[in-house]
């Protein structure tokens, strides 16, 4: 009797499992769409989706050397914040973050927080531009740079921590240097 009722329950119950797990691209392998009103600019979430190459970084949020990608003394920075590790996505991981990068880039409501404290960072390469994003869950903001320069100051909810956080700390993936 089971052996009859078990594929005819998983034939219902898997398909709810899978809309209600998150990205239904996520799961086909396919880019995600930008969500509808995220305040991500256009060009940073095409570079993270279909970029050339892309690297994720835990950053010290206490220093802040501000000397390029490598400083007088030798520690390695990402837009002037020491990097504490650096890895390469799987393009799955890619996928994840920056949808939760997006669907976390709203208006906050109230005043902005004056501070940037960044603990992540996201570099990533199209048409011969490079994208770096520099976040801070804890300000509620994340600065876009392209080509090292300024570009956007965009708002963000704390909610991405914790996928941010648990890629950093994933062994399994790829050293980038």
């Amino acid at each position: 009797m089971i052996r009859l009722i078990l594929p005819t329950l998983l034939c219902w119950v898997l398909p709810v499992l899978n809309a209600c797990s998150g990205s239904t691209a996520l799961n086909a392998g396919t880019p995600p769409l930008l969500p509808e009103g995220s305040l991500m600019p256009e060009q940073g979430w095409e570079s993270l989706i279909k970029g050339t190459d892309c690297l994720v970084y835990s950053l010290d949020p206490d220093l802040d050397f501000k000397y390029g990608n490598q400083n007088k003394m030798g520690i390695r920075t990402f837009q002037g914040w020491r990097v504490l590790k650096e890895l390469r996505p799987t393009m799955a991981t890619r996928y994840e973050l920056a949808e939760a990068l997006a669907k976390a880039s709203r208006p906050l409501g109230g005043n902005p927080v004056d501070c940037f404290n960044p603990r992540h960072g996201i570099r990533s390469t199209i048409n011969g531009k490079t994208y770096d994003f520099v976040i801070c869950f804890q300000c509620n903001s994340y600065h876009v740079y392209v080509d090292s320069k300024l570009a956007a100051t965009v708002p963000l909810s704390k909610q991405p921590r914790g996928l941010f956080n648990a890629t950093v700390t994933d062994v399994s993936l790829v050293p980038g240097n």
